[in-house]
């Protein structure tokens, strides 16, 4: 048991010692967590955003921090704190994912199948604003505290997968 425990804490570490271990490795891994953070904020009230761009890109400024200021405001610190830390776990999931192809060279189709899960698990990013596009709209007031507690999950989802995932390069995982 202790031994498993040890295994999944050395691979998520050693994920997140994979995507910074290169300049180029740490700046795809930032841009991708400022460009997922962004479509996150973005998508949290996607009605407001897409009223206020549609009538003037000049308001995408005002968009941005409109819409975190509301997702403090709404979700607190803890609510953004969990978009923040699933827009850098996801930014070090896909710069292992594409890592991995490029060391293991097999076929697209084993990586790409967790694409779907990354998207679907992206409403924890996003909250009802994802299932909002979709036309589910006050779907999250059926869960408690406004759906923080499936941002917790999919984020304790995320770091299980990268735990269980591993380092690409050493192909260690559990």
């Amino acid at each position: 048991m202790n031994d498993t425990i040890i295994t999944f804490l050395t691979n998520t570490v050693g994920t997140v010692r994979y995507s910074a271990s290169t300049a180029k490795h740490i700046s795809v891994t930032f841009l991708l967590s400022v460009v997922l953070f962004s479509a996150f904020i973005f998508l949290s009230f996607p009605v407001f955003t897409y009223e206020l761009l549609s009538s003037d890109i000049r308001y995408l400024l005002y968009v941005y921090y409109s819409l975190i200021d509301l997702e403090i405001l709404t979700y607190g610190y803890i609510g953004f704190g969990l978009i923040v830390l699933y827009s850098v776990l996801s930014s070090v999931f896909i710069v292992n994912t594409i890592g991995a192809y490029r060391i293991r060279k097999s076929t697209s189709s084993s990586y790409l199948g967790v694409l779907p899960g990354l998207i679907i698990t992206g409403c924890v990013g996003c909250g009802a604003g994802l299932l909002g596009v979709f036309g589910f709209f006050g779907l999250t007031s059926l869960f408690p505290f406004g759906g923080l507690g499936l941002r917790v999950g999919f984020v304790i989802l995320l770091f299980g997968f990268l735990g269980y995932y591993g380092r690409p390069d050493t192909g260690v995982s559990s």
